[in-house]
C-alpha cells in the first residue's frame, strides 16, 4: 500500500443536507436526550435534528480587498493563507440517478479576512521535505467534467501564485513543483522551484506517459500498436537511459526494468544491471529495500546489496510480495501472498510476524502514521474473534467479526465490525458496530450500532496522515431518500479531552488544515460556516450561500 505524501489533498466533502430524526443505536426515536450511559462505559447516541442558529450577515465579514475577488492577487502582506467554507455549489451529471453537492472554498488570513471568494473545489498542499509547502488551487467547474480543469499553484502566505489551464496535473519531485500537461498532440513536463520560478520545461509527442522526476531522471513509457519501450530522461528532456520495453522510477539509486522476453532485473542510474533480468518480480522500496523473487524464493536485500533475508515461496502458486509501509513511504515489511494466504515480515531480519497469544501469523495490517502505530491481525479459533496485536506480537484487541481497523490517534483505533447471523447478505439482520478503543488504557470509548436499516455510521481521523492528529470524525448517514449518498451529518470527537468538539451537537460538515504550526478547522452548522483555530477559538463565521 502506497502513501507518496506528495500531495496532501484537503480533501472535498460531499455536503448534504442535515439529518433529520434519530442516528446510531435507536432505542426510543422520539427520546430527547442527546446521549445515554448504557453502563458498560461507552455511550450510545441518539441525535435530534439540529437546532437553528441565528443568521449571520456576510457583509460583516472582513475583507482585505473591498470586492469579491475570484482569483488570487499576489501580495506580500497576508501572511499564511488557510481555507475557509463559503458555500455549497450543486451539479448533477446526465444521469438522472445522481446528483451531488460539494463545498467550495475561499482563502483567508490568519486573522479572519477574506483573501479569495469562495471558488475553489479543495485547497491541497504539495509538500517538500522540509516542511514546508505551496498551495494547489483547483476550481470548480460548470460540470463535473470540469471539475478542477483549471487551477493555480500559489506560494503558502500568497506571495506568489501560478495559473494553468487545459488537462493538467501539478505534484512534487525531486523537491520541485512538477506539472504535467496533456493535450492530443503532445505531453509537457514543466519544473518549478518553491518560489514559483521555472527552471525547465520539455515536450514529447504523443502517445507517451512521463513520469514525475525522480533522482533527476523522468521515466517516459510508449506503449501503441505493438510498441513496448522504456527510457528516461533528464529534466531537460535530453535521453540519458534507453532500450528498454517496461521500467519504474528510480529510488535509491535503483530501478526496477525489463527488456524482451518479460523478465525483471534492476539498473543503477548508469544503465548498469545490479541484478540481470532473470527475475519474476523485482520491487524498490523508499525505506531502503529491494526484493527479488524466482520460483522459489523472495531475496530481500539492502541498498548496499546485502542479503538480508530469503523468504521460500512457491511461484506456480500464483505468489506475490510487497513492502507495505506507513504514510510516510513504502518498506516498513514485507508481505507474501502464496497459495492464497497473506504473511507478513518484520525488517530488516524477515522474521514472521505471529500472535503471542495464539501462534498464529498475522493476515491483516492496519496502517498508522508511523511504524510504532502499526497493527496487525488474526483469527483466533472460533473464526470470529479476532486478536489485533503489535509487531511484537503482543495482544492490544480481542473483537468479534473485525472488518477495518484505524488508526485515529497514537492510542486511540476506530474499529468496525459486522455480523451476519444467517450468512445470507441480506441486510434486514445484520449488525454493524463501529466503536472507538483505547488500546493503551483497553478502554471503550464511544461505541456506535447500526441496526436500522438504511442507516451508517463511519468514523475516520480529522488529519488523515498526521501523527499528531486527535481528533475522531464520526459521520451519520441516512440512505431513506438517497440510496447512493445518503444524508449526512457529523460529530468532532477529541481523543485527549475525551470531548466532543466545540460541544455535543450535530454539525454538517467539519475539516481541517494542518499548517505545519497551526490548525485550523471549518464547520458547518445550522447554515454558518465557521473558521477556528486548532482550539476551537473563533476567527471567523459566515453564512454561506447554496447556489443551483
Amino acid at each position: 500500500m502506497k502513501h507518496l505524501r506528495t500531495v496532501t489533498a484537503f480533501i472535498t466533502a460531499l455536503i448534504l443536507l442535515l439529518l433529520a430524526g434519530c442516528v446510531g443505536n435507536v432505542d426510543d426515536p422520539a427520546k430527547k436526550t442527546s446521549k445515554t450511559d448504557k453502563g458498560d462505559g461507552s455511550l450510545y447516541f441518539e441525535l435530534d435534528k439540529l437546532p437553528k442558529l441565528e443568521p449571520y450577515n456576510n457583509k460583516a465579514v472582513k475583507r482585505v480587498n473591498n470586492e469579491y475577488t475570484d482569483k488570487l492577487k499576489p501580495g506580500k502582506n497576508y501572511g499564511t493563507l488557510v481555507p475557509y467554507v463559503g458555500k455549497y455549489k450543486k451539479y448533477s451529471s446526465n444521469e438522472a440517478s445522481y446528483s451531488s453537492e460539494t463545498a467550495l472554498y475561499g482563502l483567508a488570513t490568519e486573522d479572519g479576512r477574506i483573501v479569495v471568494d469562495p471558488v475553489y473545489a479543495y485547497v491541497g498542499k504539495i509538500e517538500f521535505k522540509d516542511g514546508s509547502y505551496v498551495l494547489r488551487l483547483p476550481y470548480y467547474g460548470t460540470n463535473e467534467e470540469e471539475y478542477g480543469e483549471d487551477f493555480t499553484v500559489a506560494a503558502a502566505d500568497g506571495s506568489w501564485a501560478l495559473d494553468f489551464n487545459g488537462d493538467s496535473y501539478c505534484t512534487v519531485g525531486d523537491d520541485m513543483i512538477v506539472v504535467e500537461e496533456y493535450d492530443a498532440d503532445e505531453a509537457k513536463m514543466s519544473y518549478y522551484d518553491k518560489n514559483g520560478k521555472l527552471i525547465s520545461s520539455f515536450s514529447k509527442p504523443q502517445p507517451i506517459s512521463m513520469s514525475i522526476v525522480s533522482e533527476g531522471l523522468v521515466l517516459c513509457s510508449v506503449y501503441s500498436e505493438g510498441k513496448e519501450e522504456a527510457y528516461f530522461t533528464d529534466i531537460y528532456g535530453k535521453t540519458v537511459l534507453s532500450g528498454y520495453t517496461w521500467a519504474n522510477s528510480f529510488y535509491g539509486g535503483f530501478a526496477r526494468a525489463c527488456k524482451k522476453g518479460g523478465k525483471e532485473g534492476l539498473i543503477d542510474k548508469k544503465g548498469n544491471w545490479v541484478f540481470e533480468p532473470v527475475y519474476e518480480s523485482v520491487t524498490v522500496a523508499e525505506k531502503g529495500y529491494i526484493g527479488l523473487m524466482d520460483r522459489e524464493k523472495v531475496y530481500v536485500y539492502d541498498f548496499d546489496i546485502n542479503l538480508l533475508a530469503t523468504i521460500p515461496i512457491n511461484y506456480d502458486n500464483g505468489t506475490s510480495f510487497s513492502f507495505p509501509g506507513g504514510y510516510d513511504g513504502d518498506g516498513e515489511y514485507l508481505c507474501t501472498n502464496d497459495s492464497g494466504e497473506t504473511l507478513y515480515y518484520s525488517l530488516p531480519g524477515g522474521k514472521k510476524i505471529v500472535s503471542k497469544e495464539t501462534g498464529k501469523p498475522a493476515s491483516d495490517i492496519y496502517f498508522g502514521p508511523t511504524k510504532e502505530q502499526m497493527l496487525f491481525s488474526a483469527e483466533d479459533e472460533d473464526g470470529r474473534t479476532y486478536i489485533v496485536f503489535d509487531e511484537n506480537g503482543e495482544t492490544v484487541l480481542k473483537i468479534k467479526d473485525l472488518t477495518g481497523l484505524d488508526r485515529i490517534s497514537e492510542n486511540v483505533v476506530c474499529a468496525d465490525t459486522y455480523y451476519d447471523p444467517d450468512n445470507d447478505y441480506e441486510t434486514d439482520d445484520n449488525v454493524r458496530t463501529t466503536f472507538l478503543y483505547n488500546v493503551k488504557t483497553g478502554k471503550t470509548i464511544l461505541k456506535y450500532k447500526n441496526e436500522s436499516k438504511g442507516k451508517d455510521t463511519y468514523i475516520n481521523s480529522l488529519l488523515y496522515d498526521e501523527p499528531s492528529n486527535r481528533f475522531a470524525q464520526i459521520n451519520f448517514y441516512d440512505y431513506a431518500t438517497d440510496e447512493m449518498n445518503g444524508e449526512r451529518t457529523c460529530l468532532l470527537y477529541d481523543t485527549v479531552s475525551e470531548k466532543f468538539m466545540p460541544d455535543d451537537r450535530e454539525l454538517a460538515y467539519v475539516n481541517a488544515f494542518d499548517t505545519g504550526e497551526k490548525v485550523y478547522i471549518n464547520i458547518l452548522r445550522g447554515g454558518v460556516s465557521y473558521l477556528c483555530d486548532g482550539e476551537f477559538k473563533e476567527i471567523m463565521r459566515l453564512h454561506y450561500t447554496e447556489t443551483d
